[in-house]
């Protein structure tokens, strides 16, 4: 069998979305971040997990949590450690609009564009959307992060957004277009510095509240300057790419369609390697990041909504496919794929979105052997990560779980999609063209 059965797919999501309602709340009320629960949220987070529950039936329960991360924003934008950290209000944001749309209940699109407000005032600086704000300052960081435009995608496509705000936002795409880097690379370098004394670069361009107990701090602080410029995968050319095919899906402009055009070009040109999908590259040395396969399944998806909107010359099916087979190569016969070539154990995650990936894969090409890999892989996570407490992150390549098995929420709540996206296929639905589906199994 290639393919699950409704009943199939409908026992397993009342199972974990009645678990993740019931057992990973903490005293509050509030989806915690952790397992068991804690004081640690998934506000920032929340259109994680507030479609999928809100699909599987629990409307109430998302609303509560919705009202929960309105209650504790700032100025309309979440703060972590007295910090508002740009490319964390997209879920936040989403998760709002996704309530708004299941209640009809205006409160909750008043607060996704107290975001957007938010953002204008707090945010914004030399026409980019700026890493930083510490609350209470009066100018924000003086660098920018092509992560930040994962925010600007979710008001590009927002409908009742005014013409004007809409506009903002894809300037704030375009203005990463015009770059030197990116116009000789195609693709985005993970830094921007804005103008300001160099102290600004190092004191603010760590995305840790408290950086002098973390132990990245140094690194994160050296690779921020210019002569470290790295272009990254996850997230930041992820987020610049869908923000870039919202814009064409939105408006048309060919500005959008050539970017996107050399982003590719340079994606084939400098992370593919060998057959072999890489995340990150310092282009002055050509060094290239591992092959993580935790890192690829968004480009495929990518590639295959792109083929939909760039010429036939751009070639980006007979691409996605190049990257699905280097992945389904090392597919074990139990159906999960590691995180890597060398790795003894998956990821959860990981797992789910390459499903949903081989999905779109499969319907774009009409070749079915994505589906069974996509088949594989999901019966494979509701049998071998399913404990008493939910889906563990991990399990080695026997499907057995190490000790102790971690359980995340909110990967917990993500693994709804794969459901969601096989319910959609089985009812002869489009996962790329449906406007619904399309949102529901989204990936950045």
């Amino acid at each position: 069998m290639t393919r699950p059965s409704l009943e199939w797919l409908d026992e397993q999501q009342a199972w974990l979305a009645s678990l993740i309602v019931t057992h990973y709340t903490n005293e509050q009320g509030v989806l915690s971040r952790d397992y068991p629960p804690s004081s640690a949220t998934l506000f920032a987070d929340l259109d994680d997990f507030v479609p999928y529950l809100i699909e599987a039936g629990h409307q109430d329960f998302c609303v509560t949590q919705a009202n929960h991360a309105v209650s504790a924003s700032v100025d309309g934008l979440l703060a972590s450690g007295g910090r508002v950290v740009s490319w964390r209000q997209d879920e936040y944001a989403g998760g709002l609009i996704e309530c708004a749309r299941a209640t009809g209940d205006r409160t909750f699109l008043d607060a996704a564009l107290a975001v957007n407000s938010g953002l204008r005032r707090h945010l914004v600086r030399e026409g980019f959307l700026a890493g930083y704000w510490r609350v209470g300052a009066t100018r924000c960081s003086a660098f920018a992060s092509p992560r930040s435009l994962a925010v600007c995608e979710v008001f590009i496509e927002l409908d009742s957004l005014d013409d004007e705000s809409r506009g903002r936002h894809i300037e704030f795409v375009r203005s990463w277009t015009e770059l030197p880097a990116t116009r000789e690379f195609g693709l985005v370098a993970s830094f921007h510095h804005l103008s300001g004394r160099w102290v600004d670069h190092i004191s603010q361009g760590c995305p840790f509240a408290r950086p002098t107990i973390h132990r990245r701090f140094v690194w994160d602080a050296l690779r921020a300057l210019p002569f470290a410029m790295q272009l990254e995968l996850t997230k930041d050319n992820y987020s610049y790419a869908f923000a870039l095919l919202a814009i064409i899906r939105r408006t048309g402009d060919s500005w959008a369609a050539e970017a996107l055009t050399r982003w590719v070009a340079g994606l084939r040109r400098l992370l593919l390697h060998d057959g072999q999908l890489h995340s990150a590259i310092m282009p002055g040395r050509m060094r290239r990041g591992p092959v993580l396969f935790t890192h690829v399944f968004a480009a495929i998806d990518l590639l295959v909504e792109a083929s939909f909107h760039l010429p036939e010359s751009c070639k980006c099916l007979a691409l996605a496919e190049e990257i699905a087979k280097s992945i389904l190569s090392v597919q074990l016969e139990n159906g999960l794929v590691p995180t890597h070539h060398a790795s003894n154990v998956d990821w959860l995650d990981t797992q789910t979105d390459l499903c949903v990936a081989l999905l779109k894969l499969g319907e774009a090409t009409g070749k079915d052997r994505y589906y069974a890999s996509a088949w594989a892989i999901e019966h494979a996570v509701f049998e071998l990560h399913r404990t008493q407490y939910g889906l563990v992150n991990t399990v080695d390549l026997s499907g057995a779980v190490p000790q102790p098995g971690v359980v995340s929420p909110k990967f917990n709540a993500l693994a709804l999609k794969g459901l969601m996206a096989w319910r959609g296929v089985l009812r002869e639905k489009s996962l790329i063209h449906d406007h619904r589906l399309r949102e529901l199994t989204k990936d950045r």
